[in-house]
């Protein structure tokens, strides 16, 4: 156990249990700075219904790439239930998942600043369709000096139930014919930069 929220963090089990002292120890509020680059296969998932509020990543120039694509669906990194995630700082987040979202806001808020790089990564086997990044009223957002990057097999960016996600770029393959590359039901979703797919749909 950490004295208390900042955590210096080098390595997969110290991030463990910083995120595990954020609830233990500062009531679900809490900063973790990235000291050295981390492989991470475990989800993360800040959820306020598991006690956390508000947790900031500081990269601090390093990379900290959460790949769970060992263990088909799940999730890379999940933000749920009014919680909220800010990453700051250059360096990069990458989440990577296999038949699951790599992505997950449900009613929260992930925001990537100051430099910061996310890029989102799902793959999925034939026949199985999952998003990228999936924002079901919640907020996918960056400030100018960041950026979000979207890679899929199908499905890049979904949206419903108000969301607002706004990411660099999306790169997705051919997607089928029920699926969409990206897609905003009742929410918006801006893209910054380059759209590369063939599925582009929006219902009101």
């Amino acid at each position: 156990m950490f004295a208390a929220s900042p955590y210096s963090v080098t390595d997969a089990a110290e991030l463990t249990q910083a995120l595990s002292d954020i609830v233990t120890v500062d009531n679900g509020t809490g900063i973790i700075d990235l000291t050295a680059d981390i492989d991470y296969s475990s989800t993360i998932d800040i959820d306020y219904a598991s006690g956390f509020d508000s947790v900031t990543i500081n990269l601090n120039g390093f990379n900290l790439d959460v790949d769970v694509t060992a263990s088909p669906e799940d999730i890379a990194i999940e933000v749920q239930n009014g919680a909220t995630l800010t990453v700051n700082g250059t360096g990069s987040l990458t989440a990577a998942a296999f038949n699951a979202n790599a992505v997950y806001v449900y009613k929260s808020t992930l925001s990537v600043n100051s430099g910061g790089e996310l890029t989102a990564i799902g793959e999925s086997a034939l026949g199985e369709a999952t998003a990228s990044v999936y924002v079901t009223d919640g907020t996918l957002s960056m400030d100018g000096s960041s950026a979000i990057y979207v890679q899929g097999f199908d499905r890049g960016v979904y949206a419903y139930d108000g969301a607002v996600a706004t990411v660099t770029s999306v790169t997705t393959g051919d997607p089928s014919t029920d699926d969409r590359g990206v897609y905003a039901n009742g929410s918006e979703i801006i893209v910054m930069g380059d759209v590369t797919t063939e599925g582009v749909n929006r219902k009101a």
